[in-house]
């Protein structure tokens, strides 16, 4: 968790002003979510995190801090995700928003295909590292699909979200 986020912070190039922030990577599309990048097994979700779908819990009570990103994406917004092992899923952005999930330096992705995960240590959810690139702070609709069900989750990022 920690790689990603200086990586991220200390690739401090050409940071635009805003409206003129150059397109997304083409390199931002489908990415899928590795299972053995889980760094740690929980019981339950994280305190303050809702759960969507039976499938994945994010922390979308609360504003993510943002911090420099890089020269297409110019702020990062850090932010955990719990996966329950056995759901797959899908979750997608729109727009000038990127995601990524998971450990090491992997490209940006608007979709991230999460396979049904095993269980680790008889714990049923599986925390990963990442977050949110985008242009500007914004409520974020990160749409989670799962069971044949699809339902957007305001994540506020950088400012907060309308009730």
């Amino acid at each position: 968790m920690r790689s990603l986020g200086l990586a991220l912070i200390l690739t401090l190039a050409a940071c635009s002003a805003p409206g003129s922030v150059p397109s997304p990577s083409p390199s931002a599309s489908t990415r899928n979510l590795d299972c053995a990048d889980a760094i740690e097994p929980i019981a339950t979700p994280p305190a303050g995190y809702t759960e969507v779908l039976a499938a994945v819990a994010v922390n979308a009570n609360e504003q993510s801090e943002v911090s420099k990103g890089d020269e297409v994406y110019r702020l990062f917004a850090k932010t955990g995700l719990a996966v329950r092992a056995g759901q797959a899923s899908t979750l997608s952005v729109t727009g000038r928003v990127a995601i990524l999930w998971g450990n090491g330096a992997r490209p940006w992705a608007t979709t991230l295909k999460i396979p049904a995960c095993p269980a680790k240590g008889g714990l049923d959810w599986l925390i990963y590292p990442g977050g949110f690139a985008l242009d500007q702070p914004r409520c974020v609709p990160l749409i989670v699909q799962a069971g044949g069900e699809r339902q957007a989750v305001p994540m506020p990022i950088g400012t907060t979200c309308p009730p």
